[in-house]
């Protein structure tokens, strides 16, 4: 692509870091929602996504890192992606 259209800018887009449901989140109990995005695959992901060449990156999931901390009381998401943010 390079090539045809010259250096453009580029960028990661939709990196996931919330839970894939079959359910709406509220309905998902809060084992499940954990079970499929923990606080440990939250930070893989981000240390992958850090070895990529992609110097601007949009993460998804801020909704449910605050739907985490308000409704049941696990902030940690929240506070990993303030620290990450903090950071820039």
């Amino acid at each position: 692509m390079e090539f045809l259209y010259g250096t453009k800018q580029t960028f990661l887009i939709e990196l996931s870091l919330e839970p894939w449901l079959v359910e709406p989140t509220h309905e998902a109990s809060l084992e499940t929602q954990l079970s499929r995005m923990d606080i440990e695959k939250f930070e893989e992901i981000i240390a992958y996504a850090r070895q990529t060449s992609f110097a601007t990156q949009y993460l998804w999931g801020v909704e449910w890192w605050y739907y985490l901390k308000q409704k049941h009381k696990h902030p940690e998401f929240w506070d990993a992606a303030k620290a990450l943010y903090a950071q820039d």
